[in-house]
């Protein structure tokens, strides 16, 4: 089961740094995001040579090769812990005043890790018989064991503050979802590395305890969730928000159509010459441009509403002429002006309101309007 598990994340690893090369490529200074991109991919491609170095054949291998015992386990933990530091630096690149005091620690462990595993490999693994098994013999196993994990567990943990903070800030429903996916892959995560640190220390103080083993099972399993919630995490941002943006179609097209009913009403009284019915291919490709365009008419058409009122109030007539959207001027009857001073009188709008606010706030004048 490791042997397998271990196959399967090396391969995962690899064909991330397959499919993503071409693309970080090209953006890689385009903007900081591509950027970002750049480094997780860079990460991808550390922690793929450092499982496929953990695979026992090739592990056994590089050691026949070099001539050198357990080098490839070595040389394994060294990639691996330099991934590790790049994912803890891109949390704290969102770190704000603290940012660079994290980085020189995560740069001084990282430093303090690597010697370490330099000093037991030189004086004890070295010299011992080829263990692929990369389970505690003796108190050197432990500690790399230890060193390593406990380096991952603390870079791990940088990540769960732009993520919470990227939870707090995100109001899209499905954005939402896949920032808790990272959040559950970051937590699944420092599962594994704490279950791992308590396999090194059981192994070597209780080896021949059942619970040992249970937990190592335990380690390789969660191993694998992290794999599984981190596919969904891959998909990129574009893709989300095409998702999100034809699930939240039929919402949009419920807006439209409240918001053509109430231009209707306006129009009425006083027609837009430039409003024009988008046809229903062009609700649905561009449904944003024509709400934002259907706003807009509406402002419009409430305030040549209101200067034909104040001009009817300042001359003292009961009615008026107004123009109609070919600009011919018709005859505003006692009735027709009644009727647009009770609309204009539904149509109190906000000042200060941002857009969403309005079209909410427009959106309710109109079923108002509607349910009279």
């Amino acid at each position: 089961m490791r042997l397998f598990l271990t196959i399967l994340a090396a391969l995962f690893f690899w064909g991330l740094v397959l499919t993503k090369f071409n693309r970080m490529w090209r953006r890689r200074r385009e903007t900081s995001q591509a950027y970002l991109g750049s480094v997780f991919w860079l990460i991808t491609l550390l922690l793929g040579l450092s499982m496929t170095l953990h695979i026992d054949p090739i592990q056994t291998a590089v050691g026949t090769l070099t001539g050198l015992a357990n080098f490839g386990w070595y040389l394994a933990y060294m990639i691996g812990i330099i991934g590790f530091y790049l994912v803890g630096f891109l949390g704290t690149r969102t770190d704000g005043a603290h940012g660079e005091r994290s980085t020189f620690l995560l740069k001084a462990l990282l430093v303090t890790t690597m010697l370490l595993f330099t000093w037991l490999y030189s004086g004890w693994l070295r010299l011992g018989s080829e263990w692929p098994a990369r389970s505690p013999r003796g108190w050197p196993e432990m500690l790399f064991l230890v060193g390593f994990f406990g380096y991952a567990c603390l870079a791990e943990a940088y990540s769960f503050g732009p993520l919470l903070e990227a939870l707090r800030r995100q109001r899209e429903p499905l954005l939402r979802i896949r920032t808790l996916l990272g959040l559950a892959t970051a937590v699944i995560a420092e599962f594994f590395c704490a279950l791992k640190i308590g396999y090194a220390v059981l192994g070597y103080l209780y080896p021949d305890w059942s619970v040992v083993e249970i937990i190592n099972q335990m380690a390789l399993f969660s191993m694998a969730g992290v794999a599984a919630f981190l596919v969904p995490l891959l998909i990129s941002h574009r893709t989300y928000m095409r998702i999100y943006e034809f699930l939240s179609l039929h919402k949009k097209l419920r807006l439209m159509a409240d918001l053509s009913y109430l231009q209707k009403q306006l129009q009425e009284h006083c027609p837009t010459i430039l409003w024009q019915e988008p046809t229903w291919w062009e609700r649905v490709t561009r449904p944003d441009f024509y709400i934002y365009r259907a706003a807009v008419s509406i402002l419009d058409s409430e305030r040549i509403l209101s200067g034909y009122l104040e001009r009817l109030d300042r001359s003292g007539q009961v009615t008026t002429f107004v123009a109609d959207k070919t600009g011919t001027m018709r005859y505003w009857d006692p009735k027709s002006v009644q009727a647009a001073r009770q609309l204009q009188s539904q149509m109190h709008i906000p000042q200060d309101a941002s857009y969403a606010q309005l079209l909410q706030y427009l959106r309710q004048v109109s079923l108002a309007i509607r349910a009279e």
